[in-house]
């Protein structure tokens, strides 16, 4: 032991020597009974302080199913969601939706009786409408269509399902209304005319319809 402690200047050979003493003892040195800190397991919640909850998992999953066409599975996890959230009213809007695409009207109708419909933003409400439509429920879509439209005139698109669905219904007046205002924001469409020129003739007003459908021919 004198020997080793030679070797190295003061400062080292009183270490060394502690040391000794101690593992002679049968102790431990204090720095080496200090483990090192244990490194956490990293997961999801530790990362991130909001949880994906199991009810919009579930509906982003029916979304998903709708997309892929899988109606079946998309209208099962639908009506379990709605089980959870029976209060839902957009999902309520998005399964009727489906259940129209999969031939059963019927049960879409049952379903949007209960919806309330001064709480929907304009997206829910246009879908709301669209769905009326397809059936044929015209007055119910059309108050909606126009709330829509109220809020965003410039809704081309949306006018446009709307001068449709009231030359289908027969209130031709209200229809071209809605087509002259489409023109006058998009006098170069060639179909919007040709849609227009049509309502005119099933109104009666050949004549003015004549000028209409030459403008779109060369």
């Amino acid at each position: 032991m004198k020997e080793i402690l030679i070797k190295y200047p003061p400062v080292c050979r009183l270490f060394v020597g502690c040391l000794l003493v101690f593992l002679a003892a049968g102790l431990t040195p204090l720095y080496a009974a200090q483990s090192a800190p244990a490194v956490p397991e990293i997961t999801a919640s530790a990362i991130s302080d909001e949880e994906v909850p199991d009810w919009v998992a579930r509906w982003e999953l029916a979304r998903c199913l709708t997309i892929l066409k899988r109606y079946d599975e998309a209208i099962a996890d639908y009506r379990l969601l709605l089980q959870e959230k029976p209060d839902l009213e957009k999902a309520q809007i998005e399964l009727a939706q489906v259940l129209h695409w999969h031939g059963q009207g019927a049960a879409a109708a049952k379903l949007l009786k209960d919806v309330a419909k001064d709480s929907l933003g304009p997206q829910e409400r246009l879908l709301l409408a669209d769905i009326y439509m397809i059936q044929k429920e015209y007055a119910k879509a059309e108050p909606l269509y126009r709330d829509v439209l109220k809020e965003n005139p410039q809704d081309h698109r949306t006018r446009l399902k709307l001068a449709e669905m009231l030359s289908w219904d027969k209130k031709y007046a209200a229809s071209l209304t809605e087509y002259e205002k489409l023109l006058k924001a998009l006098p170069e469409d060639i179909q919007i005319r040709r849609k227009y020129a049509m309502v005119l003739i099933w109104d009666g007003q050949h004549e003015k319809a004549v000028p209409e459908l030459r403008r779109t021919l060369k």
